[in-house]
């Protein structure tokens, strides 16, 4: 039975270690579009999975004598994706540094199919929490299914800087499949099941283990 059981533990605890978020290996493109006199840096640091405080990059926009970023004149973050996935949640981690000072306010977030369908929209204007933790933004009981583009409107900000150290989109791969078109757990079924028998191997090693 050990000889059994130690590749299907392997697999499960590979199913496992998978990140369940978009991340830049999921991503074709990102199109940073900032108000006139904005700038901005590090916009591969949005998905790079590195959420350490003062450790790891962040994403940076700056104000250069120009207007604040508002509803009417946001930053745009538009986000290609290689596959479509199903969402079915938001969050981020605000700043980067020291002092929590450079904080995003207000956010809108979008989802589109490959047609450039509107599939989910969501605005909220009450992000200032002074937290260095994840910030939960919104989560979907139902998942977006067949989402291709994400859009992140940044609509207020803290000052005239502010600073994301990762964006956190919670997903599972679309599969275009008829059957489990309208089941959200149907692209999470793998891990279960793999998870299910790394429990199965324990319980029969324990139970070895007691009858010797």
């Amino acid at each position: 039975m050990k000889f059994i059981c130690l590749p299907l533990v392997l697999l499960a605890l590979t199913f496992q270690a998978k990140s369940a978020f978009i991340t830049n290996d999921d991503i074709s493109s990102i199109d940073i579009v900032t108000p006139k006199g904005w700038t901005f840096m590090n916009e591969s640091a949005l998905f790079d999975g590195d959420t350490r405080k003062r450790r790891s990059l962040a994403f940076r926009a700056n104000q250069q004598n120009s207007d604040s970023i508002s509803a009417v004149n946001p930053l745009e973050i538009n986000v290609s994706l290689t596959n479509a996935f199903n969402i079915d949640g938001f969050s981020f981690f605000n700043d980067w540094g020291y002092h929590l000072k450079q904080q995003v306010v207000g956010m809108d977030i979008s989802f589109f199919d490959a047609q450039r369908q509107v599939l989910f929209s969501y605005s909220t204007d009450s992000l200032l929490l002074d937290r260095w933790e994840q910030i939960d933004v919104f989560t979907l009981s139902d998942a977006i299914q067949n989402v291709s583009v994400l859009r992140v409107l940044i609509t207020r900000s803290q000052s005239s800087e502010f600073e994301i150290r990762e964006l956190l989109f919670q997903a599972t791969q679309f599969v275009n499949n008829p059957d489990t078109l309208n089941d959200p757990t149907a692209n999470v079924a793998a891990p279960a099941m793999f998870s299910g028998l790394l429990l199965l191997c324990i319980g029969l090693f324990v139970r070895r283990g007691v009858a010797n």
